[in-house]
C-alpha cells in the first residue's frame, strides 16, 4: 500500500557570507536512517517516511551549488534536517533589485 504523501516545511537561505546554501526541512516522526536525499548542482530530492505518510519534496536553487561537499544533520528531538552546500560561484551573476 503506497502512503500518503506530504511537502514538509522546508526553509532555504544563504549564509552571511553568501557562500553557502543552507536548507531546513521539517520532518516530524523520521527516523534518521530512512531519510533519502539526492542532492545535484541545480537542486535536490528528499524522501523520508513517517508512521503514516511519506514526505517527499523536490528544490531547485537559485544558483548552482557543490552537491558533493554537503553536509547533512538531523535533529531527531526536533526533527529538523539541515543541510548545507557551498555555492558553486557564491551568488555571481546575482543583481540587487531596488525596493520602492
Amino acid at each position: 500500500m503506497e502512503m500518503d504523501k506530504e511537502t514538509p516545511t522546508i526553509l532555504t537561505y544563504i549564509d552571511s557570507g553568501q557562500s553557502k546554501l543552507i536548507m531546513e526541512f521539517t520532518l516530524l516522526a523520521v527516523e534518521a536512517k530512512d531519510i533519502n536525499l539526492m542532492m545535484f548542482e541545480e537542486g535536490c530530492y528528499l524522501s523520508a517516511p513517517a508512521e503514516d505518510l511519506e514526505y517527499a519534496a523536490t528544490l531547485s536553487f537559485c544558483c548552482p551549488v557543490k552537491p558533493s561537499e554537503a553536509k547533512a544533520k538531523y535533529e531527531g528531538s526536533g526533527s529538523i534536517l539541515t543541510v548545507e552546500v557551498p555555492l558553486k560561484d557564491a551568488l555571481k551573476n546575482a543583481v540587487k533589485v531596488p525596493i520602492e
